[in-house]
């Protein structure tokens, strides 16, 4: 999944423009997760090569677009 577009499902609605930065990973409780960005810092690390600050969030409410 890294490096794809995905939409996140959260109660207050979906959140787009975020891409994933990891294929899905098990977090401390075994639940899969994926770590994900914003698209901006997302390309600000691939031309930069500073790494962005990445949120675990839980893969069931992450859709790849």
């Amino acid at each position: 999944m890294r490096g794809k577009r995905v939409v996140l499902s959260r109660p207050d609605g979906f959140v787009y423009d975020v891409r994933a930065v990891s294929e899905l990973d098990r977090d401390a409780d075994g639940r899969q997760v994926v770590r994900v960005v914003t698209e901006e810092a997302y390309f600000r690390w691939m031309f930069t090569g500073v790494a962005a600050s990445a949120e675990s969030y839980p893969a069931r409410l992450v859709w790849v677009e």
